[in-house]
């Protein structure tokens, strides 16, 4: 999985993986200078294609950017225009998916003699091996780029695909955005293999997003997609599970799920969402004790992973590892 997300990460240094590059235009819409100048630097660091303003006024174009896992995920805020990707920018290297997801306004998208038009709340899939044109009447979307062998590993009916509309109410793309949302607001360095959880499960959601559409495909099974969001449920208790207010309701909101719904999920392991949270929390505990040349007091340890108190801590550590915190320590030859 590592090598496949290193292997086609995007070449261009300005996207170090993990750091968010901003992609700004504004000016009149009239001033092809303007509009010039963005649409080369979008194309350096996001995807070539010619940019033509729609509407005479102000132009202006926005694209926060972020590289997690060799997934590029970009929150655009765009004013009237049309992105057109003919066959001269085509790069016979390049053979990835974008994802599109409408936020606010509209969208329309044309492939072939194939064309969507949607808004927010819905999504389009599109190839880069094929011409295509992407319009907006102003407004919002997401978008995503992955390489097509990375949706094709985890849901192989998916490996030649090259347009999908994703109508809306889709039951796997609320939880898709909410782990899009996780990424763009993350200003922080995430570490390399957190990332790749995220690109993965950020592919799982868009694979199952597809699927529902296409009901088909025998990789996205109902089954399959309530394991690629037990999955997704972990992953995100793995990224927040310090914060000692963490309880289901403030979860759900993270997740974009109900509490009854991931409580459902949870149960499917036989476990519950207040279990796997103390389960994470004393698993990263005890990473920490043991991990050599650590100094931090077991308290500090204790309140860093998300416990409020020590006493209940170090009862749920006992009962989870049949010794205290204390005891595992000496056990490495480090003292408190």
């Amino acid at each position: 999985m590592g090598a496949l997300l290193e292997e086609t990460a995007p070449e261009s240094a300005d996207l170090a993986p993990g750091r968010h590059t901003a992609v700004t235009g504004e000016g009149d819409a009239a001033d092809r200078s303007t509009v010039e100048t963005w649409q080369k630097r979008f194309a350096e660091l996001i995807i070539p294609c010619a940019v033509r303003p729609t509407r005479s006024g102000r132009f202006s174009a926005n694209a926060d950017v972020v590289v997690v896992g060799g997934v590029l995920v970009a929150r655009y805020v765009l004013s009237p225009m049309k992105m057109d990707r003919g066959e001269d920018h085509r790069r016979a290297t390049d053979d990835s998916l974008t994802f599109s997801v409408a936020t606010a306004g509209k969208l329309r998208c044309t492939q072939g003699a194939r064309t969507a038009e949607f808004g927010a709340g819905e999504a389009v899939l599109l190839s880069t091996r094929s011409a295509n044109t992407l319009e907006t009447t102003g407004g919002g979307f997401i978008g995503i780029k992955l390489p097509r062998a990375l949706l094709a590993s985890c849901a192989p009916a998916h490996a030649d695909i090259d347009f999908c509309h994703i109508g809306a109410g889709n039951p796997a793309l609320r939880s898709l955005l909410a782990y899009v949302d996780a990424v763009v607001r993350n200003e922080a360095e995430m570490p390399q293999v957190v990332a790749q959880l995220f690109a993965r499960h950020m592919t799982d959601f868009i694979a199952a997003t597809v699927g529902a559409d296409r009901p088909a495909a025998e990789d996205d099974s109902r089954s399959a997609r309530r394991a690629v969001r037990r999955a997704a449920l972990q992953t995100a208790i793995d990224l927040h599970h310090a914060d000692p207010d963490l309880g289901i309701e403030r979860f759900a909101g993270i997740v974009g799920l109900s509490a009854r719904t991931i409580q459902a999920l949870f149960a499917e392991d036989e476990t519950s969402f207040s279990d796997r949270l103390r389960e994470t929390r004393l698993e990263k505990a005890r990473q920490a004790i043991q991990r050599a040349g650590s100094h931090a007091s077991i308290a500090t340890i204790a309140f860093e992973v998300g416990f409020r108190d020590i006493s209940t801590f170090n009862r749920a550590f006992r009962r989870a590892y049949d010794r205290t915190p204390g005891e595992m320590r000496a056990e490495g030859g480090w003292n408190h």
